[in-house]
Formats: structure tokens, sequence, C-alpha cells
């Protein structure tokens, strides 16, 4: 008597959770394959559409950049020129990215001041991008150098470009 308590208490549990038994609705979720994660996918911010600026600077304090508009096209390598105040600069150059519509950096180059820009006043500046493989939408950021690094006083100015 015994031997056989334990067996028939192992047979009963086995039954109740073997296959077959449980909610009639329930299904074999291993034979359905795998299942989606609980979290979507995260997918990267698109870049705004050619032709609308969005920056983070006054007007008044703006960089100009010279032949070159929202909605334009770039082609590889692109000299990209203007103006912007001195406050823009750090030991005379400010960034330059250039990001595709997925907001993939393509290029980052150091815009340099081509005359002295210890002063509050507009001053020139040239770089050239480079970037391979790529055609489509594109933004062009200027970015004034932060060695502080504290946002607030971040500077940028976002050009929706296309690119060739």
């Amino acid at each position: 008597m015994r031997s056989v308590l334990p067996i028939t208490v192992l047979a009963v549990v086995l039954v109740a959770c073997g296959p077959g038994n449980g909610h009639p609705e329930a299904k074999d979720t291993v034979s359905l394959g795998p299942v989606a994660a609980d979290t979507p996918r995260r997918v990267p911010p698109a870049a705004p559409a050619p032709g609308k600026d969005t920056d983070t600077v006054a007007p008044a304090d703006s960089p100009q950049l010279r032949g070159l508009r929202a909605g334009d096209t770039l082609r590889s390598p692109a000299r990209i020129e203007g103006t912007a105040r001195g406050t823009w600069y750090f030991e005379g150059q400010f960034v330059l990215k250039l990001y595709d519509s997925l907001n993939r950096l393509l290029a980052l180059i150091p815009a340099r001041a081509t005359t002295d820009w210890m002063t509050e006043e507009y001053v020139p500046f040239r770089g050239v991008l480079e970037w391979k493989k790529y055609s489509g939408r594109g933004m062009l950021v200027l970015e004034a150098d932060n060695p502080s690094g504290d946002e607030e006083r971040a500077k940028r100015l976002k050009v929706g470009v296309w690119l060739k």
C-alpha cells in the first residue's frame, strides 16, 4: 500500500499536466512557431523633408549659407560656404554634419573660419562634405562648438536637402 500511493499521486500529476488537458481553447504554442516580442522594434526617426528648416537658433543669430537653401540638391563632394557669428566658433571652427533620411551620420567635418573669428560679427567659413553611396533625402546640420557641453548653450541650424 505504501508504494501504491506515491505511484498514484505521480500518475495523477502526469495526467493533469500532460497534453490535451486544460482549457478547451488552449493551443499548442510550440507548433505555432516563434512569437513577436512584447516591445516593438525601435525605428529611427526620419529626417524632416527637404525644404523644412528646423533649427534651434534665433534667426538673427543664424549662420547664412552661400548658394544653398532648404530643398536644394548636394552632390559629393559638396563645398559648404557661408558666414556665422564669431560666437559660433571655438578655435576658429564649428561642426558640419550630414545625415541620411534615417538619421545615420554620413559625414562630419569642421567648418573653418577663413578670417579672424574672434568677434561677434559674421565671419566667413568653408568646409567640404564627402559621402559615399547615398542619394535621397538628407539633413545638413551646422552645430556651434560648445566646449561646455551644456545643452542650454547648444546652437544648431538644420537644413533639409537632397543628396546625390
